[in-house]
């Protein structure tokens, strides 16, 4: 019943040289992913920018004798024509700038601008330049740019690889420098030069808040490469398992070696029992900088309760591996049996503004994500700039941020943090709309979780009246566990255009509809508080009955009503899933009672292509970028 399905190659984004079919001529390395996530807007009315990451202790013990000949760099935005990377043993207490913007035809700047590398004040110790005329053409891309002599690794000697671009004279401030989703690491420098020191840690911008790195690295050659050193990079697959039933894991292998690994040991266990060991042969190899995936097949468990999944990959061509720390990964699955859970309905919330320029975007992302699937729904106006439909609830909700840093478009499901398998960097549930597929992948995820409660709504309205009466109730299997469970009873309203105040129309700005855009899901208001009514989930069964009246502008036929359980934490807000919801159209005048209404569930189709932002590739969780695979042999 458990067993290893065939190897699978994943070519990755990746420039690797090649000496002959065993060994790489070169590694290029450093500390961030292959995509670039966001922009970070550096250099202002000077219109340099520098920044620059250092190659510490560690690194320069495992790489002493060996040659960094190339620094590759990915860029955001459109620059000047020339940009020029530059490698040094200490950072330089000053740099120059653009010292006399009134004077463009004599200083550094307009020498660079102009591609008089030569007349530039300043040298670092070893230093390129680029040619990056195209502007547009090469933001968002990976530029290798070599060295004017090679550099030798020194042990015991850290050194700081970086670059530094110059807008064109006369453009606007543009974001130029490129980041990475990930945790900000503290080996990335930027130049303030309004700062005393100069040079600080990234840390200190506001992009740390997002959990940022610089996308810089360096092309190492020559000397004692590393020979053998493979990682288990992903264990992909279902934390919640029913009784009984197979379930498979995707696992990925990364190769951070010269050798081309055409074989490799595989062992897994359940509950910290061995279940076996085997070897996975590849034919044709895979090189450094790239992966290969194999599934294990055939996991299931009797019993409920918590169980520990083991995966372990060893002994890359039968040789010792250099890194065996971090070649193990160990999943916590929960087990149950199926008639103890019910169907769960995700919760979907997003923010947006009226000013916000990318939220179309966003919404035809959403939109493309949810196909086919009757989503419960909710839109927050906040995040960004306040506009007419914001009300002191949405506001409130940006507590689900856990940052001081809100921005739009922003999406939240089921409350949940989803750093574990959608991208690294967010304090809280809430995180940027990306890829279609991405949301799909999240949301068939946490639809499979099982919840032990359910949510339940009926309805009376009168039209003479516009009263509303709501009664929200629920079948509890056994306890949900959460320690603060709360019964949320909102109304949302559809098809709207914005007005103004004075009743002018009010155009959605990034988008070519204007005033005529239609605002969708928009939250009116909550019946119950907040944050909830606390209800008790020990018993079999619960019921709540909220009254309201509606407000005259609001269209009665556009309108749903929409119910959930969550946990409340306000102490952490990544503690408040929702356990499970549902909604219902708001009824026509009636004297009984509707029937409820739960939305359809729809199995989506799994997808592994991870990514937080729409930049010209799939991203897979923790910065492993997958964009093909082929069979080979085993």
């Amino acid at each position: 019943m458990k067993k290893l399905l065939s190897l699978l190659t994943i070519i990755l984004l990746a420039q690797s040289a090649w000496a002959d079919d065993e060994s790489a001529a070169s590694l290029l390395l450093g500390y961030c992913n292959d995509k670039p996530f966001s922009g970070m807007v550096l250099g202002g009315a000077r219109r340099e920018s520098f920044v620059c990451v250092k190659f510490d202790e560690e690194f320069v013990k495992q790489y002493a004798g060996c040659e960094v000949s190339s620094i590759s760099v990915c860029m955001a935005g459109i620059v000047g024509k020339t940009a020029g990377v530059w490698l040094t043993e200490s950072l330089p207490a000053e740099v120059p700038y653009m010292s006399n913007p009134n004077d463009i035809k004599t200083d550094d700047f307009y020498k660079c601008a102009t591609g008089n590398h030569d007349g530039y004040a300043y040298h670092f110790d070893y230093e390129g330049w680029m040619d990056v005329s195209k502007g547009q053409d090469l933001a968002w891309q990976w530029v290798e740019q070599a060295l004017n002599k090679t550099y030798v690794i020194k042990e015991g000697v850290p050194f700081y690889a970086g670059f530094r671009v110059f807008q064109a004279p006369g453009s606007a401030s543009n974001a130029v420098v490129a980041l990475e989703n990930g945790g900000t690491d503290p080996r990335c420098y930027v130049y303030f030069p309004e700062s005393q020191d100069h040079w600080g840690p990234l840390a200190q911008t506001n992009m740390a808040e997002y959990g940022s790195n610089l996308m810089i690295k360096v092309r190492v050659s020559g000397g004692s490469l590393p020979e053998n050193d493979i990682t288990l990079a992903d264990v992909q697959g279902d934390e919640f398992l029913k009784t009984g039933e197979p379930y498979s894991y995707r696992c990925i292998v990364h190769n951070s070696a010269a050798n081309v690994v055409k074989k490799f040991n595989v062992s897994y266990s359940l509950d910290g029992v061995l279940q076996t060991t085997k070897t996975l042969t590849a034919a044709e190899g895979f090189g450094y900088n790239q992966n290969a995936g194999f599934t294990l097949e055939g996991i299931s468990f009797t019993t409920p309760g918590e169980h520990e999944l083991s995966v372990t990959v060893s002994n890359p061509n039968g040789a010792e591996d250099l890194h065996p720390e971090d070649n193990t990964k160990t999943l916590k699955l929960t087990v149950y049996n199926a008639e103890d859970a019910l169907p769960r309905n995700v919760l979907v919330e997003t923010f947006t503004g009226v000013t916000c320029g990318n939220c179309p975007g966003a919404h035809e992302r959403e939109a493309e994500a949810f196909e086919g699937l009757d989503v419960i729904m909710v839109t927050h106006h906040s995040g960004y700039t306040p506009d007419v439909f914001t009300t002191d609830a949405d506001q409130s909700y940006t507590w689900f941020y856990n940052s001081k840093g809100i921005f739009a478009p922003a999406i939240m499901l089921d409350r949940t943090n989803v750093n574990s398998f959608y991208a690294t960097g967010y304090y809280g549930p809430v995180f940027l709309p990306g890829e279609p597929t991405d949301l799909r992948s999240i949301y068939t995820t946490l639809s499979n979780t099982p919840t032990t409660v359910n949510v339940k709504l009926a309805a009376t309205y009168d039209a003479a009246t516009r009263q509303l009466s709501v009664t929200a109730s629920g079948d509890v299997l056994s306890d949900p566990l959460a320690a603060n469970p709360c019964l949320n009873v909102w109304l949302t309203e559809s098809n709207l255009k914005a007005f103004l105040p004075n009743g002018k129309p009010m155009a959605q700005s990034g988008s070519p509809l204007g005033a005529d855009y239609i605002h969708n899901n928009v939250f009116r208001v909550a019946l119950t508080p907040t944050w909830g009514e606390a209800i008790d989930l020990s018993g079999n069964s619960y019921e709540r009955t909220y009254t309201c009246t509606l407000d005259e502008k609001w269209v009665p036929e556009n309108m749903e009503i929409v119910g959930f359980l969550a946990n409340i934490d306000s102490k952490d807000c990544n503690n408040c899933r929702v356990l499970n919801a549902a909604k219902m159209p708001l009824p026509e005048a009636t004297d009984g009672i509707e029937k409820p209404i739960l939305p359809a569930r729809r199995q989506a189709a799994p997808t592994t292509d991870l990514q937080g932002r729409r930049v010209g590739g799939a991203q897979a969780p923790r910065g492993v970028y997958i964009v093909g695979q082929k069979k080979i042999l085993h």
